[in-house]
């Protein structure tokens, strides 16, 4: 058995994240533009704010789209190679139709895309010989790669290798921006970094929790129960409470299972109430355990909003049928 706390599902990162540098036409100059580069600083932090993640992937999204429209229609009027900004426009269409029908697909494309602009950053840079910003587009890579696997795969761990990856690529751009006496970049930059720090932080004290109890659920060993065993299921009721709804679930064990109790004894319960129950009462097949099982289900209603109930056989449904009509 696994012990997960607060597990990070594929689809679901537990931060969001995009190059908003892409999103923007690169031909308008940082230091003449002040409102591009407000933007670029700000968004970071409007999208640390859950809710905003998705209006803000719609409008940057839109901004790309138009972004790599004009720069396809400058590429065809001045007769160079498209197929580059042809390729771009597309993943940008698709990323932002993406993002309409299914938010997290749309953040998968669109970091797709952010890897391959600066894959392209990268081969221009070494090319001219611009080892710094060459740097830069590797820790972009790393950093969107990353992101692109704790999409596609969730897991504390990732989450965690992303978030200090962020981190790292924030701090390097800062040395850049500061050099172009950008100063705004840089106090965006740095404080971005220690968010995405204690982020990061907070995400590795939910894995250490999670050690713990896997580490301790190792040291425990529970023998075989057979006759100790009083309860009517092999599993326990669990319950949740979520916004004031009481939300019972318990596996209450088919009876065309009971072979695993009582002839392969497979988890040492054969002797147990659950055996001992195992007596036909009725002739479709319902059984005492049944019948116990119906009495606690009947009353777990009292006490919660939604009873889910699994390994229902038919017998054990019937009396539930009946009472319904």
């Amino acid at each position: 058995m696994t012990a997960v706390v607060h597990p990070v599902r594929p689809l679901h990162p537990p931060y969001y994240h995009r190059e908003y540098s892409n999103d923007i036409d690169p031909t308008y100059e940082e230091p003449s533009n002040i409102y591009k580069r407000v933007a670029l600083v700000a968004l970071p932090f409007l999208s640390l704010y859950k809710p905003l993640s998705l209006p803000i992937s719609l409008g940057m999204g839109g901004v790309r789209v138009i972004t790599s429209i004009n720069q396809l229609i400058s590429g065809i009027q001045s007769g160079e190679k498209i197929s580059f900004d042809l390729l771009q426009t597309t993943i940008a269409v698709i990323a932002f139709a993406s993002t309409i029908f299914a938010h997290p697909i749309g953040m998968l494309v669109t970091t797709s895309q952010d890897i391959i602009l600066e894959l392209s950053n990268l081969s221009y840079s070494l090319q001219n010989g611009d080892w710094e910003a060459s740097f830069i587009s590797i820790t972009k890579i790393i950093n969107n790669a990353f992101y692109l696997a704790l999409i596609c795969r969730g897991g504390l761990e990732l989450a965690i290798i992303s978030l200090a990856m962020q981190a790292i690529t924030l701090i390097v751009s800062s040395r850049s921006e500061f050099k172009k006496g950008h100063l705004l970049e840089v106090g965006g930059n740095l404080l971005m970094a220690a968010i995405r720090i204690h982020q990061g932080y907070s995400q590795f004290k939910v894995l250490q929790r999670q050690w713990e109890i896997e580490e301790a659920m190792k040291r425990i060993v529970v023998n075989e129960l057979h006759a100790q065993w009083q309860f009517p299921s092999d599993h326990l009721p669990v319950g949740i409470e979520v916004d004031g709804v009481k939300i019972i679930s318990w596996n209450v064990l088919n009876n065309a299972y009971m072979e695993w109790v009582t002839t392969k004894d497979s988890q040492g319960l054969n002797g147990s109430m659950i055996s001992d129950l195992d007596k036909v009462v009725r002739p479709n097949g319902l059984t005492q355990r049944d019948l116990v099982v119906i009495d606690m289900v009947a009353s777990m209603m009292h006490s919660g909003d939604v009873v889910a109930l699994q390994e229902c056989g038919l017998p054990f449904l019937a009396p539930f049928k009946l009472a319904n009509g």
